[in-house]
């Protein structure tokens, strides 16, 4: 399904469309015992012309749930302060309000009416909901859990709390931990399930180009997993061998590598920093680390050229200096991975 996210030309003529359309569904909803509307009510009620709200939303399904949505994000903001437990906490009492407010219920409502709607269906219910995703996204990215998905948050908070509501018909659940939906219970099942996850040994692999951010983003994942990075500029600059030594560099990644496989065995983390230019690298790594019983993970950062050369200046680490012809050079060489590849990683 095709349809406008209207985040197009903030404060336009795109969002002032959108917020008529919202507002004329929001005040037909509540004027409407059946709680059904049509496509023509909201063009005459909001003045927007019924062609332009079809072409953008299709289907009164569709527009329904746009606005459901839009009312979730706004009764229900989704925090990111890096703290794991509070933010689920903050936003799963939020969620619990929301839901069990005077039409609540209508995000489950108009999820399950836009999913059956062929010209909405699954895909279209995933697009209009992948705000919302990319948020829980970053919370999770904030708090370094690395090991949960945003499905995690939608199956292990989202749907009990929403059965929970549908089962009561709206009334607030009771303050007993055993009871349906409760909030606290379920972010103790989300931390939980962290906790199961992360006692797998786990290998990740930081791969970019030089001035990507390898090192800095590899030691905040070891301290979030409290586990071992190995990169070989540092141990490089401590035995004072040249970095350009590419023989050298050679055989420090070998030794690392024999390190990393001990560290899996062992259960624990392992956080490798070595760029893996090639596929074949990457490849080798993934596939040792899960004869090892290991979860592997990619990390690809991805920072355009001009930007390399900025940091790679500003650190001045290399002797002799990294010229901006180099990064041409190894953009030619460095095989990003696809989206193919990527699925591969856990």
């Amino acid at each position: 399904m095709t349809q406008a996210s209207g985040t197009t030309r903030p404060g336009g003529r795109t969002a002032r469309t959108r917020d008529a359309v919202h507002a004329a569904v929001r005040e037909l909803l509540d004027e409407s015992e059946s709680g059904v509307i049509t496509l023509p009510e909201v063009a005459a009620r909001s003045g927007v012309h019924q062609a332009t709200i079809y072409r953008r939303w299709r289907t009164v399904e569709a527009l329904l749930l746009d606005v459901a949505m839009t009312e979730a994000s706004r009764w229900s903001p989704v925090p990111v302060t890096g703290d794991l437990k509070a933010d689920l906490l903050d936003y799963g009492r939020r969620l619990v309000e929301a839901v069990h407010r005077p039409g609540g219920l209508g995000v489950a409502r108009a999820l399950i009416a836009a999913a059956a709607d062929p010209a909405v269906g699954l895909a279209g219910v995933r697009e209009f909901g992948q705000p919302r995703t990319d948020r829980f996204q970053l919370l999770l990215d904030r708090a370094g859990a690395t090991e949960l998905t945003p499905l995690d948050i939608v199956e292990l908070i989202h749907f009990p709390v929403y059965v929970a509501a549908m089962m009561s018909n709206g009334r607030r659940p009771p303050e007993s931990p055993e009871a349906p939906g409760h909030i606290e219970r379920l972010v103790d099942n989300v931390l939980a399930v962290l906790a199961q996850r992360r006692r797998r040994p786990t290998l990740v692999i930081v791969c970019g180009l030089p001035g990507s951010g390898k090192t800095t983003t590899a030691t905040e994942i070891a301290g979030w997993r409290q586990g071992v990075r190995l990169g070989p500029d540092d141990w490089m600059t401590a035995l004072d061998v040249n970095l350009w030594d590419s023989a050298v560099r050679e055989r420090v990644e070998a030794l690392q590598w024999s390190v990393a496989q001990d560290v899996l065995r062992a259960g624990g983390t392992v956080v490798i920093e070595w760029g893996t230019w090639a596929r074949s690298e990457r490849d080798t790594l993934r596939t040792r680390a899960r004869e090892l019983g290991a979860s592997v993970r990619l990390v690809y950062l991805d920072v355009p050229d001009d930007e390399l050369w900025r940091r790679i200046q500003a650190r001045r680490r290399e002797d002799p200096p990294i010229q901006r012809s180099d990064i041409d050079t190894w953009r030619g060489q460095f095989e990003a991975p696809d989206e193919q590849e990527l699925s591969l990683y856990d």
